[in-house]
This record gives C-alpha cells, structure tokens and sequence, in this order.
C-alpha cells in the first residue's frame, strides 16, 4: 500500500496531497503544479479539453478547462483507493501500527473506526485510556470480517484535515468535519451545515468508487489486450524459429547425404585406379616369372650339351644371351616395388661349352645381398656342368615367394608343400598345435571368433538340443564358459570390448551378448535372412558388416544402419570386412568367393573348383584363405581374386578365424552328425 500512495513523479509519499489520475498514479501537489501544468498547457486541444499525461505510462487523463483550484477534489481518490486496499488487504493479515512504529510486528485483533487503525490487546488498553480516544468505537478483526462496510464508513474522512465528516454545508453542497466549518466555511458560506446522513455519505462516497471500478475495468482490458498481442508475438516467434531450424535440418541433412555420397565416389574411383596398378603389376611379375622360367630350361638345356657339339652349343649360348639380354632390360624397367629376381652366374661359357670365342656371362646382380640374404649353392648344376666354380641362385624368402608371386607350378612339385599339419599364412609358417574336440554326432559349429590369445568362441547349432555359445581354452583345449540361446544362429564375431555379435537367419536379426555376463545387451533387426558378421576397426572407424542371401548391411559401433548394399551372389554365408569400402565374401551354394567396394561395385569373382566357399579371413596383403567345405583344402587367393595354392587341412573345413595378435588360426571341421574339431595353429 506504502508503495502505491507515492507520487509517480517524485516519488514521495504524502498521503492527504496527491492527485489520482485514471490510470491510477499519483502525483503529488507540487509536481502537480509544476510539471503537469507545463504539459497541460503543451497538450490543450482546439475544443477547450485539457490531457494530462501520466509520467509513468502516459496515459492521458482528461480534465476538461478546470483549472488548479477546481481540481483540488481528485485528492479524494487516495481515500478511496486505500479502502479498497484495506477492504483487501486489512481484514485478512493486519497488524498493529503501534507496535509497527516501534520496530516490532505484532498481529491486531481490534481496530478503532475514528483512528481508522489496528491494534494488539496491550496497545488498544493503552489507546482507551487516554482521555480524548476513550470515546473512540472500536471492532474486534471478527466484526470487520463479518461487516466489512465498517471501513467505508470509517474512510469517509475529511482530504484536508483527516477528520469525519460531521455536517453536510447547503451552500457548496459539499460534506464537512468540525474543522471545515469553524475555518473555512465562516467566510463562504451561512453557515447552515445539516448533520450528515449515513445514506448521504454514502451516495457522495459511491460515484468515486463508481470511477475507481470503471478506471480498474479499462486498465484490466487494457492489460488482457497487451497480453493477447505478446502471446500472439511469442507463437509467430516459436513458429518461425521451429520452420528455420526444420529447414537448417533438412538442408544439413542433404549436405551430409552429398558428401557421403561423393567421399563413396572418390573412393571407389581411387580403388579402381589402385586396383588397375596391382593387376598391372601382378602383370608385370607373371611374366617376370616367364623370363625365369625360360632362364631355368636353357640353363638346363646348357648342362645337358656339355658332351655336345660346338655348333649346338654356340646356338643355344646364343639363344641365352638374348634371354639375359631381355631379362635385364625388362627389369631395369621395372617398378621399385615389384619384387625381383635375380640369377647370378660365375660360370663362364668357356668352361659350359669348353671353347674360349664366346666370353664369358658376366655377372649380374639385379636384386641386393639385403634384400635376398639367402644364397644356396646348387651343387646339381655343378655336377652336372663338371666345373669347379658353384653356380649360385639368389632365392626369394618362402613367404615372398607364396604371396607375392603366382606360381601354381609350385603345387605340383613335392618339396615345395607343406604338410597337412602345417600352412603358410602371409609371411610366417603355422603349425598345428592343438585339436580340440567340440562334441560327438550332436554338435554342429558354423562360427567362430578369437576373444583372446588364448580363447576361442564358437556358435554351436546343435542337431540335438539347445544352441550354445561356448568359450574354449585353446592351450589346454577345457570349456570355460556358455551362453544358453533359444535359437540357431550361425557365425559370430567379438569386438574390442568383450561383447560379440551373433546372427540368427531364420528371425532375420543380430543380438549382442556380453561375454563377460553373459546378458543380451541389444537385439538388432536386419531385414533379410543374415548368415556371416564380421567387425573391422580401420582409421578410427569401426564397422559391423552383416551378409546374407545377396544383400550386405553396415553398421556402426552403435549399431546404426550406415549402408545397405545388393551385391553379386545368391547365398552368402561369410564376410571379411577390411575396411567399409573393401569387402570379401563367400557364395556357399554358387561356389564362388567374391570382392566388393563399398558402393556395392564387384571387384572379383572367384569360382575355379571351389566345392561349397565356406569362412575366409585375410593376411597382411589382403590374400584371401577360404575354407572349401565340400573338400579338405583351403584356397589362397590373392587381393584380386587370382587363385595362388591350396593347402590341405582337416576334413570338411567349414569356419576360420585369426586372432587379433595374428599369431594363432582356428580352423573348424565337421559338419552335422559328424565330429566337430577346432584347429588350433600357431606362427612357428
């Protein structure tokens, strides 16, 4: 209330001098006076009307062509305005105004009608006992709450000296206290004053509130408009701000979309180009192989002339000449990283052909000491050629030998193949060191996967019974741990974080266990019949791929469908991803192996005699091993799909896997209603 009867203008409270305006602020007289003449005056309008503009929120109050002194009676609307406040506020939640005064707050329970004040019990005993208030009427807060028309009466107070009005004066028609007529009306008047009415007072008091209601009215229509237009402001704001941010959205959204859609592009043109060079290479290296081949027969055929004739021998030295001839040219044109070979011959061709007119074969060294180290002296020839000096052949390491170059020959002759318990995966030999025995007759394995160096992780669908995901110790070949499942899944795969994913054909999805646990952690729709899964970590991307019927689906480390590829091929079974743009898979009933770029493009397709491709996994080189179920071998195919050896292993092999440190192969055999075996090689 304290905070409603300041001037707006000023801001001091004097209660009994300010000047209501329509909007309800307040000025003070001598603002009044000041201030608001000079606006009263700037704002006349022609028809004789005066607007007097609120400092506060200029809301203009008409004052028709009164001048100060006729205005004097717009000092009542204070008194009104505080009933109201009283009527509002002073029955529910007063307190004492002595006690107030003395810095304390105390609850009334009395009010004085002539004091217009509230009191405790202590200071209303102290209020009855002075002589001039003992007289005073006073009501209990139980009174007012009953009658509040106790405080209109008891504001019908005199503005200007706040004493009730006592008389009615018949000259000026006005209400008067005892004051007002001992001073004021002695000189205006006749002094006939009637004594006022209840009901007179009454009607006088009405038209202000009358006008205080209707000022009340405008200012809450006034409000509930402005609240209407900030409202309306605020949805056309919300509405434009929602359609820019969809917009931003979808417009993101398409960059995002072109900019896959050319970093796809760019790649696969880049592997297209990259692989144009390797068959240009592997181009190259083929016929590398067809100089020394050439080189070996004539050497032999040199060997076998040594008892010949003169004429023969020179033909043939001759037709040797040109092969060097050739052979030194073409490798001298050759590409830094095209492994080369090199023969170095310390025979003359005076002790081969037992003449002196030829000269001699000098020696020629196309390939470094440190780049070959391993010389073997091949005593064959030089029993044969009946010379003192050694013939020397600078040999390629085995691992070079069987990766890099396409030397099928080498199949054919004995001493160049490992045994059937020992292969060559890309640069190191691996031998068989443990057989672990799955199950007899009820077991049914189809996948496997490493979840450390020395534990291995199988699928087991099982003829009889429930399918399983088992754990092995692959040193000691114990089971260590299972996972009970209610369906028949087919291959598995163990990311970094001891979780693995499994497949499940028939309900079309891939379910994520924790190997830890053993809990579902999440179920993932796919959409097709999946069989093979595998998991690639390249440049900080991490890959799931899933395959199955003709279809390949990537997804994220969260499981995010990223691509979706239709690929050549009716029944994949296997996948290797070795990046999200390079893929390797197995065509099971087409007996085909296959490559695909991340767009979907075929890189190749291998189907030479390969009986049911089952798993694969790839070496350093990208080489691709694919177990070939229907038979007893592996196939070594190199990264572009040209058939290198086979090598045989264990009966039917259906599933391969290598370990994350590349130094241990499981290998699984069997089938349905057979023994189950894994493998387990390790690097020699």
């Amino acid at each position: 209330m304290s905070l409603l009867m300041k001037c707006t203008a000023c801001s001091k409270s004097s209660e009994n001098q300010l000047y209501s305006l329509l909007c309800l602020h307040f000025l003070c007289k001598d603002c009044f006076k000041c201030s608001i003449r000079i606006r009263t005056e700037a704002s006349k309008e022609e028809n004789g009307q005066t607007y007097i503009p609120c400092p506060t929120c200029a809301y203009h109050t008409t004052m028709g062509c009164l001048n100060f002194s006729q205005s004097e009676d717009l000092c009542k609307m204070p008194h009104v305005l505080k009933t109201l406040i009283d009527l509002q506020y002073g029955i529910s939640s007063p307190e004492c105004v002595v006690c107030k005064t003395r810095g304390s707050t105390t609850k009334s329970k009395f009010w004085c009608s002539q004091c217009a004040e509230h009191f405790c019990p202590e200071c209303l005993s102290f209020h009855s006992a002075l002589p001039n208030f003992d007289k005073h009427k006073t009501y209990s807060t139980e009174d007012l709450q009953n009658d509040p028309s106790i405080f209109i009466r008891a504001r019908e107070l005199c503005d200007k000296h706040d004493m009730r009005w006592t008389k009615i004066c018949k000259t000026q028609c006005i209400p008067c206290c005892d004051s007002c007529i001992s001073s004021d009306h002695i000189d205006v008047c006749k002094g006939e004053h009637k004594i006022v009415e209840e009901d007179l007072v009454t009607a006088l008091v009405n038209p202000r509130l009358s006008q205080l209601k209707l000022s009340l009215a405008k200012v809450h229509q006034e409000l509930r408009y402005q609240e209407k237009e900030i409202s309306k402001v605020e949805n056309e704001t919300n509405a434009f701000f929602t359609e820019e941010n969809t917009i931003v959205q979808k417009k993101g959204q398409t960059i995002i979309r072109i900019l896959l859609e050319k970093t796809d592009c760019l790649l696969a043109e880049s592997f297209k180009t990259m692989i144009y060079k390797l068959q240009e290479t592997e181009t190259s290296i083929l016929a590398l192989h067809q100089k020394k081949s050439v080189l070996e027969n004539a050497a032999s055929i040199v060997s076998c002339l040594s008892d010949g004739s003169h004429i023969r021998s020179f033909l043939e030295l001759k037709k040797i000449k040109n092969v060097l001839k050739d052979s030194r040219e073409f490798l001298s044109k050759g590409e830094d990283h095209i492994p080369k070979i090199s023969i170095s011959f310390e025979v003359s061709t005076n002790k081969i052909a037992g003449t002196n007119s030829f000269g001699k074969i000098a020696h020629h060294q196309l390939v470094s000491d440190s780049f070959n180290p391993q010389i073997k002296p091949i005593s064959r020839w030089s029993s044969a050629l009946n010379v003192s000096e050694k013939v020397h052949t600078i040999l390629l390491p085995r691992d070079r030998w069987n990766s890099d170059c396409d030397l099928s020959s080498a199949q054919t002759r004995g001493a160049d193949l490992p045994g059937p318990k020992s292969f060559q995966f890309g640069g190191s030999m691996f031998v068989l060191s443990k057989s672990i025995k799955i199950d007899d007759n009820s077991s049914h394995v189809t996948g496997c996967d490493w979840k450390s160096k020395n534990e291995i992780v199988i699928v087991d669908q099982r003829v009889t019974g429930t399918s399983e995901v088992c754990v092995y110790n692959t040193d000691k070949g114990d089971l260590i741990s299972k996972i009970q499942l209610d369906q028949k899944p087919f291959d598995i795969v163990v990311m970094n974080d001891n979780d693995c994913v499994v497949t499940f054909p028939k309900q079309e999805e891939i379910r994520i266990y924790s190997l830890v646990d053993h809990s579902l952690k999440n179920v993932v729709k796919v959409g097709f019949k999946c069989y093979g899964v595998s998991y690639c970590s390249n440049n900080h991307m991490k890959t799931i791929a899933v395959a199955g019927e003709d279809s390949i689906v990537l997804f994220d480390q969260n499981f995010t469908e990223k691509k979706r590829l239709q690929v050549e091929g009716e029944d994949i079974r296997y996948i290797q991803a070795y990046s999200n743009n390079l893929l390797f898979y197995s065509d099971l009933q087409g007996n085909a192996v296959y490559s695909a770029l991340g767009n979907g493009d075929n890189r190749f397709e291998y189907d030479n005699e390969i009986k049911f491709a089952a798993g694969l996994i790839l070496d350093e080189c990208k080489n691709v091993y694919v177990c070939e179920k229907g038979s007893s071998f592996i196939h070594v195919l190199s990264k572009s799909g040209d058939f290198q050896r086979k090598f045989e292993v264990g009966k039917t092999p259906t599933a391969i896997s290598l370990s994350k440190d590349k130094k241990k192969i499981c290998v699984i055999c069997g089938g349905r209603r057979t023994f189950n075996m894994a493998d387990i090689y390790i690097v020699k």
